[in-house]
């Protein structure tokens, strides 16, 4: 039996088909592995394909952490389409690779917990009062002040700065992650979620891992304090839980463990310092500092007027884009290097010279982008949405038609609510366990960090491009949201493709809603992110979200509507009028621009009744001669009758301007304007 998809069990899924995943390999999958409505059955030549490999990489494994969390790569790599149960009577939705983890997890806690207390007393003598013990913690932390650190930036060059800010912070916090693992001794495995700079783990519920942690939390905070002032700090959240709590014995208990761990971050938030880090805060020494031109921070800057971080971040820019090897050693080297908590520095390294640098002394841990295979360098492994066609600053005259830059920003819609509540079917709760949150976390992370590049690269929209690799490059692309910036009209195209595929990946269980805002190549950065994040919100005011918000407040859609009868309908007929339609030269100087803004502007203020009477006399301007073939004729007819049928509705008027505005812009250099 192969493994159904996890969206299988979520509350929401009106699909209730068979479906599964194809057995495969992960990394080595020629296309995006959709779960699919057909029989699936693992055959055992794949099982001897995936035993094989692993037994390669354990005949080198040395048993440390550090070769742990390679293990758990091979494992993720290998297993992440196995089911963990290959029995016909069980839900197979939870892959071998998450359940494994798991078990590694919940183990290490309860062996911290235990401590040098006799194991058969307490678990199996005992065991019903075992499970009723915290022994395990739901932890948490969240880094506050991303988007002003990554947005907040007005230079040249700025949109190739946007992906190195992004990477950066994103390393900053699998930094954090692996330091305060290494603090507790344990492993990845602990690692239920990251992304977005956040994370959760499962922690033992000792006095020592408490104290550790909070010591760990005041620490970081002295460092952004020292690095970044109040531009970014970071949350930490626990609550104590125990293994009845984990298994959901009680309905609602395991959505609750969350729901307590964020009002913990939420307060966190709010109240910020203590008294020592704000002491800290008071020690800054500003004297002589300047604002850097680049991100407008004040402190110390170079000659160019650039600070120290900025002027890193600008050198490794390059590295960061094509390097796949990423080394955090314990002091500056002569090599490009950023900045990382407890006075390390990242940087980045190519494969043939990683062999000699992880032999030195400066070593602390490797990171491997997009590749699974990390065995032979014990390198961890992290999915990065990383696509990128061109130069960034080059896409505004890469675009058709107007050239503008496109910046496309989305989410996925009712995702709190997703993890809290979406796998109670009914008045039962028995499907909400860790396992099946982490899986669901994890596979969000698969689809935006490492299907979302074959998405783009494929490119199968043709709405408004020729398809294939679209012309756009992630900004960011996390466990839940999207930052693109491309050409306008592949923008466009991608968000759609994007969305598309996720239904499909989601079983038709989950959506996202986006915001595109079209914008001069030069335009300010921080405010292109802060228009088009209105965008997104926009999208999510509709009643069951799944829309789209295009160019402005005006052109909210559902999506379907937007497809359908934006694309399908309007789009296409003012396509085929003005571009392929069979109009006469005579008529063709009336056929402009100057038509469609006169019609944009009716169509904006028709409560002014005199306005169908103006749209009337638009069109008769419009009207074939005597002299015109019956093809004309009947070709201006037709165009005409769908106004006059549009032109009272509400819903038709506004989709018609949505047209008119991406018809405008894909054919300006082809639209006549009147003489």
């Amino acid at each position: 039996m192969g493994l159904h998809g996890i969206y299988f069990t979520l509350k929401l899924n009106d699909n209730k088909g068979n479906f599964h995943f194809a057995p495969h390999i992960l990394g080595e999958e020629q296309n995006i592995n959709f779960p699919a409505e057909a029989v699936v059955t693992v055959e055992s030549d794949f099982y001897r394909k995936i035993t094989d490999r692993l037994a390669g990489t354990l005949k080198g494994i040395q048993y440390n952490s550090r070769w742990f969390n390679v293990l758990l790569s091979e494992l993720e790599a290998l297993t992440s389409f196995i089911p963990a149960s290959s029995s016909d009577s069980s839900l197979s939705d939870i892959s071998f690779y998450d359940h494994s983890k798991i078990t590694a997890a919940i183990a290490s806690c309860i062996y911290q917990y235990l401590g040098n207390s006799s194991f058969k007393e307490r678990l199996y003598a005992n065991k019903a009062e075992f499970y009723k013990e915290k022994a395990f913690m739901l932890f948490s932390m969240d880094i506050s002040g991303i988007q002003k650190f990554i947005y907040t930036i007005s230079s040249k060059g700025a949109l190739k700065s946007l992906r190195a800010r992004s990477f950066y912070l994103e390393i900053v916090m699998e930094h954090i992650i692996d330091e305060l693992l290494d603090e507790l001794s344990l492993t990845r495995a602990n690692l239920i979620y990251s992304g977005g700079g956040h994370c959760y783990m499962l922690l033992p519920h000792t006095k020592e891992v408490i104290d550790r942690v909070e010591d760990f939390e005041h620490k970081v905070n002295n460092w952004f304090i020292d690095n970044f002032d109040v531009a970014l700090y970071i949350a930490f959240g626990y609550t104590p839980c125990s293994a009845e709590v984990l298994e959901n014995r009680e309905p609602g208990s395991f959505a609750k463990l969350y729901h307590e761990v964020s009002l913990k971050i939420s307060h966190k938030k709010v109240t910020r310092y203590t008294p020592d880090e704000l002491k800290n805060l008071n020690k800054l020494d500003g004297t002589g500092d300047r604002e850097c031109r680049i991100c407008h921070r004040t402190g110390k800057t170079d000659s160019d007027e650039v600070c120290a971080l900025c002027s890193a971040l600008m050198a490794m820019s390059r590295s960061i884009q094509n390097d796949e090897y990423f080394m955090v050693v314990n002091r500056k080297t002569e090599r490009k290097a950023l900045p990382l908590p407890f006075d390390y520095f990242l940087i980045g390294a190519a494969e043939a010279e990683v062999k000699t640098l992880v032999q030195s002394s400066d070593y602390r841990r490797l990171y491997v982008k997009n590749k699974t295979i990390s065995a032979e360098f014990a390198a961890t492994h992290l999915w990065v949405g990383e696509y990128s066609h061109d130069d960034l600053d080059t896409y505004a005259d890469d675009s058709e038609g107007i050239k503008r830059i496109g910046i496309m920003r989305c989410d996925v819609d009712n995702l709190g609510a997703t993890f809290a509540f979406g796998f109670r079917q009914g008045q039962e709760d028995r499907y909400a366990t860790l396992s099946r949150t982490a899986m669901l976390s994890r596979m969000l992370s698969l689809f935006f960090k490492h299907y979302i590049n074959r998405i783009l690269e494929k490119g199968e929209s043709s709405f408004l491009s020729k398809g294939g690799g679209r012309k756009v490059s992630i900004v960011y692309s996390g466990g839940d949201d999207v930052f693109l910036a491309g050409a306008w009209n592949d923008v466009i195209d991608a968000f759609i493709d994007l969305r598309n595929s996720f239904r499909k990946f989601s079983q038709n269980t989950l959506s996202i809603s986006g915001g595109i805002g079209i914008y001069p190549g030069r335009f300010p950065i921080h405010i292109m992110a802060e228009e088009t994040e209105e965008l997104v919100e926009r999208a999510k005011s509709l009643p069951d979200k799944n829309g789209i918000t295009l160019f402005e407040e005006y052109g909210v859609f559902e999506f379907e509507r937007f497809i359908h009868n934006v694309m399908g309908e309007k789009f296409r007929v003012l396509k085929e009028f003005f571009k392929d339609g069979l109009i006469g030269e005579e008529q063709s100087h009336v056929f402009g621009s100057s038509f469609l803004y006169n019609m944009l502007e009716l169509l904006r203020n028709s409560e002014d009744k005199i306005n169908r009477a103006r749209l009337a006399y638009l069109l008769s301007r419009m009207e074939p001669k005597d002299k015109a073939s019956d093809a004309e004729k009947e070709h201006y007819r037709t165009f005409r009758d769908h106004l006059y049928k549009w032109y009272p509705s509400v819903d038709d008027r506004k989709e018609l301007i949505s047209a008119v505005y991406i018809y405008s812009y894909i054919f300006r250099n082809r639209i006549k304007d009147q003489k």
